[in-house]
């Protein structure tokens, strides 16, 4: 008998495709390596790159935990509560690489990041859920051209891979505050940016 897949199916099917056989929340910590791995420049020559990165691997997937166990606090402390909590998961990752020296801020933030993000669009029931509205953004090229665009304040003219801690919370707290005018979460605003023109301009038919 014939069947055809149906869309959970082929959900499932694309999920693995694109994430690997892992568990699915291993697999999007490796999918997000692989989204900013380029930037470090000269690891895949050092001899423990391996160990570097398995290393930082568990002790993401241990902190994500620790996000996760924490109970969600009152609304006006939960951005105070997960900025601290997002940079000290940031300095721990960049320690996992102290012995290839550098490995900044900006790199840790992407892979961070986009871990989170992968979880958000991609997991079904996540215990994190109760902390995407005060989530940051992934911070890259593509979200920099959607944000300038869209008149958001450059804090360096630096590569995003070499933004230091100040920099990057700068930027954060103005797509915060763009995202808050219009009502929305800040990846929110960063998923129509994705889904939007090459420029990344939210069209107001969509706010609407």
């Amino acid at each position: 008998m014939s069947h055809r897949p149906d869309w959970a199916e082929q959900r499932q099917f694309l999920i693995r495709l694109y994430f690997g056989d892992l568990d699915v929340r291993d697999g999007f910590i490796g999918r997000a390596y692989r989204d900013f791995n380029r930037t470090l420049h000269g690891l895949r020559q050092h001899a423990d790159k391996e160990r570097m990165k398995e290393r930082a691997a568990i002790r993401m997937t241990a902190l994500l935990k620790e996000l996760a166990a924490m109970p969600a606090p009152s609304a006006g402390s939960l951005q105070e509560h997960f900025d601290g909590w997002h940079n000290d998961a940031c300095s721990m990752i960049i320690r996992c690489f102290a012995d290839f020296g550098t490995f900044n801020y900006g790199q840790a933030q992407k892979w961070l990041n986009m871990t989170i993000k992968y979880r958000w669009f991609f997991g079904e029931v996540d215990p994190l859920n109760g902390w995407f509205k005060v989530a940051h953004i992934p911070v890259d090229d593509y979200v920099l051209r959607a944000a300038k665009a869209n008149g958001i304040p450059i804090p360096v003219r630096l590569p995003w891979s070499r933004w230091e801690a100040s920099a990057y919370l700068r930027f954060q707290a103005c797509v915060r505050e763009y995202a808050a005018q219009r009502g929305m979460t800040p990846l929110e605003v960063e998923h129509l940016w994705w889904m939007g023109s090459p420029k990344g301009e939210i069209d107001s038919k969509v706010l609407s």
